[in-house]
C-alpha cells in the first residue's frame, strides 16, 4: 500500500504530525495535568471539573459534519479562510499548552480550566481539518494507509505526553515540561507548514443539502424512537461510568497515594499503551468469533471484576508489580470495552454515520461527567466509596443488555 503513494509520502508526514499533535495535547491534558494539579493540593472535584472542560473534543464526531460544511463552503474563498483559521488554531494550541505549567504554579486555576476548554475546541477543529486533508490528498485505495499513519502519530503522541513528559517533569519541573512540550508542538507545526499539499485530483464537491441543526434534531428523534431513552442511558452508564471515574481519576489517585511520576509513567503510559493495543486486537477478534451480544456481556463482567481490586487500594497500596497488574487489568478491560462499545454503536446506527457519531458522543459525554461525579464523592466521602459506586454502576447493564439488543435485532 505504501509503495503506491507515488510522491505523497510528504503528505503522510503531514497527517502523521496531525495525529501526533492530537495525542500530545489531549493526553497531556487528561493525564499530566491532573497529576500536576493533585501535587498542588487542588480538590479532586475541582480537578475533575477542569477535565470536564475537555468535552468539546469528545463531541468532535457529532460536530464534524457541520465543521466540514464550513470547510467545503470556504475552501476556495478569496482570502483562504480555512488556512487563516488553521493558523490561528495552531498559535492558540502552542501558547495555551506551553503556559499551563506556569499558570498552575502561579495559582490561576480558573484560567487553566478556560485554557483546557479552548484547547479541546482547537484540537477537535484541527482533527476535523486533518480528516478533510485525508479526503483531498489521497486516492480511495490509499486512505487505509493514511489512517494507519494518523493512528501511529496519535500513539506516539500518547507516549510523548504520557511517558516522556512525566520524565521531563521529574527532572526539571512541570513548568518547563509543559513549555518544552509546547516548543515540540510548535516545531511539528512549523515542519508541516513547509510540506506541499498534493491533491488526488478528486476535490470534494459541495453536496446539494448541507448538514444542518435540523439534521441533528432529526437524528436524535429517529434514534430514540427505536431506543428507550432510560434503558439506553442506564446501559451507557454501565459501560462508561467506571471507565470515566477510574481512567480519568487514576493520576489523581496514584499521586495522592505516594506514587511518583516515573512509576506512574511506566505503569500507565509505557506499559499501558501496549496493553491498550493488545486489548483492541483481542476485542476485534472476539467480536468476530462470538458476536457483539456476548462480547458486551463479557465487557460488563470484566469491568465488574476489574473494579473490585480498586476498592481495596485506598486501605493498603501494594508493591509496584501488583499495582501495575491491577492498573493494567483495568486498562485492558476499558480498552476492550471501548472497542466493543464502538462496534455496538456501529450496529445500532444501521450504517448511519450521523447516528454513529451521536452514540459515540453521548458515551464520551457520560464518561467525562462521570469523573466529575466521582470527584465530588471523593471530596465528600472517600476513594473507596467512589470505587464501590463504580462497581455498582456495572450491574444495571448486566440485566438490560440482552433485552435491549434482542429487541433491536427483532426490529431489524
Amino acid at each position: 500500500m505504501f509503495l503506491k503513494l507515488e510522491g505523497r509520502l510528504l503528505i503522510l508526514l503531514y497527517v502523521f504530525a496531525g495525529g501526533l499533535l492530537s495525542g500530545v495535547v489531549f493526553i497531556g491534558l487528561c493525564s499530566c495535568l491532573p497529576f500536576m494539579l493533585s501535587e498542588h493540593n487542588i480538590k479532586v472535584s475541582e480537578i475533575t471539573l477542569i477535565l470536564a472542560a475537555t468535552f468539546p473534543y469528545s463531541w468532535k464526531f457529532a460536530l464534524s459534519p457541520a465543521i466540514k460544511n464550513f470547510i467545503l463552503k470556504f475552501q476556495d474563498s478569496k482570502f483562504n479562510i480555512i488556512k487563516i483559521i488553521s493558523l490561528v488554531l495552531q498559535i492558540f494550541i502552542v501558547i495555551c499548552f506551553s503556559s499551563i505549567g506556569y499558570l498552575v504554579n502561579a495559582g490561576y486555576i480558573f484560567i487553566v480550566g478556560l485554557l483546557v476548554f479552548i484547547l479541546s475546541i482547537s484540537i477537535a477543529l484541527y482533527d476535523t481539518v486533518y480528516s478533510h486533508v485525508n479526503l483531498v490528498s489521497f486516492r480511495t485505495e490509499e486512505l487505509g494507509a493514511a489512517t494507519s499513519v494518523i493512528s501511529a502519530g496519535f500513539r506516539l503522541g500518547i507516549f510523548i505526553s504520557g511517558g516522556v513528559m512525566l520524565y521531563v517533569a521529574e527532572a526539571i519541573g512541570w513548568e518547563k515540561s509543559f513549555l518544552a512540550t509546547g516548543i515540540f508542538i510548535a516545531l511539528c507545526l512549523i515542519a508541516t507548514a513547509f510540506i506541499p499539499r498534493i491533491s488526488n485530483g478528486q476535490q470534494p464537491t459541495i453536496p446539494d443539502k448541507l448538514f444542518s441543526l435540523k439534521d441533528y434534531v432529526l437524528t436524535f428523534k429517529e434514534f430514540f424512537k427505536k431506543h428507550n431513552i432510560i434503558i439506553f442511558t442506564l446501559l451507557l452508564l454501565s459501560l462508561k461510568f467506571a471507565d470515566g471515574c477510574i481512567s480519568t481519576m487514576k493520576p489523581i489517585f496514584l499521586q495522592t497515594h505516594g506514587i511518583s511520576k516515573i512509576i506512574f509513567a511506566n505503569i500507565t503510559h509505557i506499559l499501558g499503551m501496549f496493553v491498550t493495543i493488545i486489548s483492541g486486537f483481542l476485542a476485534g477478534y472476539w467480536i468476530g468469533k462470538m458476536g457483539i451480544t456476548k462480547c458486551l456481556r463479557h465487557a460488563l463482567i470484566m469491568q465488574l471484576c476489574a473494579t473490585i481490586p480498586f476498592i481495596l487500594l485506598p486501605f493498603k497500596m501494594p508493591g509496584t508489580i501488583i499495582l501495575a497488574i491491577i492498573i493494567n487489568l483495568a486498562t485492558f478491560t476499558f480498552g476492550f470495552t471501548n472497542v466493543v462499545y464502538r462496534t455496538f454503536a456501529a450496529q445500532e446506527s444501521n450504517r448511519d454515520v450521523n447516528r454513529f457519531a451521536l452514540i459515540l458522543s453521548i458515551g464520551s459525554l457520560i464518561r467525562i461527567f462521570s469523573a466529575y461525579i466521582g470527584g465530588v464523592v471523593v471530596d465528600h466521602y472517600s476513594w473507596a466509596t467512589m470505587f464501590v459506586i463504580c462497581l455498582i454502576a456495572n450491574i444495571p447493564g448486566l440485566f438490560i443488555y440482552a433485552k435491549t439488543i434482542k429487541n433491536n435485532n427483532t426490529n431489524t
